[in-house]
């Protein structure tokens, strides 16, 4: 209690005295004048007021001037006053639409503000010894060095105005919840937000029922924390307005561990100024942001600050929740909550200092960037990132064969997520997107997967590995989803096929390792097809030739192409040296049998390696080969068949191998001097076997390989790598 109360505490026992008592004043007589006799006939109304009168105001103008105000002993009957409200004033009423101010300091046991009504004390100080009220929309201007709202137990409607001017004054003060709070005060040194009377989970918070704006008039922060030892919460029902280019506003300031948490219902909207996770100036304290509104950042800036500090913003909000977080932002750690759906509307979103974005709902991309400093978590075909638009998802650093998801999708229903592995040492950012449709269009669009996707590397690496996923709705009429597939890529303006004999992996997975043709700052289109659908084609195709041994038979499947001829004649030949073949089986089928996967189990294969091949005849009598492949009819063994390309000319080579029964083979390269350069261990399965592997490391020049187990070794096959 300070002095103002005490001295209001005396007065008050001093007119309860003076009431107990009989009291007459002697006035002059004449008919204008009366006796007044305090205990039974009080101040006859209509003549003048007394300084423990109820006071309202019935036009605008100054606090000072008596013709403000009417008077009243009882708050029923008015008259005009013939004094100011003072410190006994019983209850002071400011009227709407009457907008009253002070022009000297100013005091009174209550004081009411009505909807529609303004009480401006901007400059002096009021001082208010029991009730503050501001009803509805009434709105009140503080001045003054007085950070305290007027009133022991000052009640504020949600829908009232309370504007904070004068001096900001740091440190610990008194609040009551707000309605809308307007922080317009000219600062002479950077000031903090706590209020001692807020309850937990508050802990010393700000709590405010409407908006808040913020317009500083110097150049300081204004924080929400700045040290506490315990967890503070502050709360905004409504929107968070900062609206002056020298207002810097800071989540948390301080040095000690404990959180700082500012919930935002409604808006976040800068049109001047910095909005600031952790202190420009380093803070170790945490930081929290939940964002149930849009952030609308027209002039400002959005950042995350520096310092140790741990700073998360959380999208918690109903609906969809539009993001134009402004130019230049930073954010660190950034969750997506359960089933939100957060919409890029304008300007990139950039998370920052190798921090994460945590998904359990979408981020919309529309035309802008998504660029990520870390990692992605918790995505999935109910929470990713929407390239719907011309944004991509850029996630920076990726090096040293780090594997790192893009989980992104043409729409909020459909997933269609990339994993880019970088094989190189040297650090490269990577930008991803999928588009569905096919365009530009491929010969067959009706055998390839219907999406594009998009991949930027910031400059240019030597070798990638990229697993491609899709869904069974995600592919086109004729596509074969067990077939093998090829991989195109649009350079610089033609459909080009990079790779091709791709066994598809796992649930609707295309692995495609040592990418070689990107080229850096450059976004490349690639398209996932069945053989033969991404370049024009006319004739007979192999799409794939493989087999197995199982339980002594040997069980041979293939797939091709048929384009330009109405039916074919398909030969299975087989031999026990690779020279003379003889036909074990013939099929004869039309091109749309050609469109599906054909098979033949060879029940009595020959003892020891057996030698497949097929040999088709179109209409016209063109005949066209298949690829060897070998089979032992054995219980133990194995044989390396040959490498493909050979010479070899970028950093792998296809071996083709078979094996009598599925096994572990180690590989051994070795130099012309004899000398082991490069081991590696690859699995085997009973049957043919085509396994990429990887030689990256060795310098050009002529190797040999060959293929141990615990029982036997393989040939040497020789081979050069340019």
């Amino acid at each position: 209690m300070n002095k103002n109360h005490l001295l209001v505490i005396f007065f008050i026992a001093i007119i309860t005295h003076l009431n107990a008592q009989p009291l007459r004043w002697n006035v002059p007589a004449g008919p204008e004048n009366v006796a007044i006799e305090s205990g039974n006939i009080s101040n006859p109304v209509g003549t003048f007021s007394l300084p423990t009168d109820y006071f309202r105001s019935v036009t605008s103008g100054s606090w000072s001037n008596t013709a403000t105000w009417q008077s009243s002993t009882n708050n029923i009957t008015w008259t005009a006053a013939t004094l100011v409200p003072g410190v006994l004033a019983a209850h002071v009423f400011i009227r709407s639409p009457d907008s009253v101010y002070l022009a000297a300091n100013a005091s009174a046991l209550n004081v009411t503000v009505s909807s529609g009504a303004v009480l401006n004390a901007q400059g002096f100080t009021l001082t208010v010894a029991l009730s503050f009220n501001l009803l509805g929309t009434a709105s009140f201007y503080q001045g003054g060095n007085v950070v305290d709202v007027p009133g022991v137990l000052p009640v504020l409607d949600p829908a009232s105005n309370y504007h904070f001017n004068g001096t900001q004054t740091p440190g610990a003060v008194t609040l009551p919840a707000f309605g809308n709070l307007i922080w317009e005060t000219t600062p002479t040194a950077s000031g903090t937000f706590q209020n001692l009377t807020a309850p937990f989970p508050f802990n010393n918070g700000l709590v405010v029922l409407g908006d808040m704006t913020i317009n500083l008039k110097a150049p300081f922060e204004v924080r929400f924390n700045s040290g506490t030892l315990t967890a503070r919460t502050h709360t905004i029902n409504g929107n968070l307005n900062i609206i002056s280019a020298n207002s810097t506003v800071v989540v948390q300031g301080g040095s000690n561990p404990a959180s700082s948490t500012l919930s935002i219902g409604g808006d976040l909207n800068i049109t001047a100024g910095i909005f600031s996770g952790l202190s420009p100036g380093g803070a170790s304290g945490n930081a929290v942001v939940t964002m149930a509104g849009n952030i609308n950042n027209t002039g400002g800036t959005i950042q995350a600050g520096s310092g140790s500090g741990a700073y998360y913003f959380n999208f918690v909000g109903p609906g969809i929740i539009n993001v134009d977080a402004g130019t230049g932002n930073s954010f660190h750690n950034v969750t997506i909550g359960t089933g939100k759906i957060v919409t890029l509307t304008n300007n990139n979103f950039n998370i920052i200092s190798g921090k994460d974005l945590a998904l359990s709902g979408h981020i919309i991309l529309g035309n802008n960037d998504l660029t990520i400093d870390g990692t992605i978590s918790n995505a999935s075909a109910t929470a990713h990132v929407v390239t719907n638009g011309t944004g991509l998802l850029t996630i920076k650093k990726i090096f040293n064969a780090a594997t790192i998801a893009f989980p992104v999708g043409a729409s909020a229903g459909t997933y269609d997520p990339l994993t880019i592995t970088n094989n190189d040492a040297a650090a490269i950012d990577f930008s991803a997107k999928v588009d569905m449709g096919i365009t530009p269009t491929i010969p067959v669009p009706a055998k390839a997967v219907n999406r594009i996707w998009t991949i930027k590397p910031s400059a240019t690496p030597s070798s990638v590995n990229v697993l491609f996923e899709y869904a069974i709705g995600d592919c086109n009429a004729a596509f074969n989803y067990s077939g093998n597939l090829e991989l195109g890529q649009y350079i610089p303006s033609a459909w080009n096929v990079v790779k091709t004999g791709i066994v598809p992996s796992g649930s609707y997975q295309a692995n495609v390792t040592n990418i070689t043709s990107f080229a850096g700052a450059t976004a490349s289109p690639f398209v996932l097809g069945n053989l033969f659908s991404i370049l024009a084609f006319d004739g007979v195709g192999i799409n794939y030739f493989t087999g197995i041994r199982q339980n002594g038979t040997h069980k041979l499947n293939w797939e091709i192409s048929c384009n330009g001829t109405p039916s074919v004649t398909i030969n299975l030949e087989r031999s026990a040296d690779t020279r003379d073949f003889v036909s074990i089986n013939s099929i004869s089928a039309t091109s749309v049998r050609c469109d599906q996967p054909f098979n033949y189990t060879d029940a009595q294969p020959s003892a020891d390696i057996n030698y497949y091949r097929l040999k088709i005849v179109d209409a016209d009598g063109k005949i066209t080969y298949s690829n060897t492949i070998a089979l032992i009819n054995a219980t133990k063994g194995f044989a390396l068949m040959n490498i493909a390309p050979n010479p070899v000319r970028g950093n792998s080579f296809k071996l083709n191998a078979t094996s009598a029964s599925a096994n572990k083979m180690e590989l051994v390269i070795s130099d012309m001097q004899g000398r082991v350069v490069n081991r590696q261990t690859i699995s085997l399965t009973a049957g043919f076997n085509s396994t990429d592997i990887n030689v990256g490391g060795l310098a050009p020049g002529t190797y040999n390989i060959y293929g141990l187990t615990g029982d036997y070794k393989s040939g040497l096959i020789r081979f050069v790598k340019q």
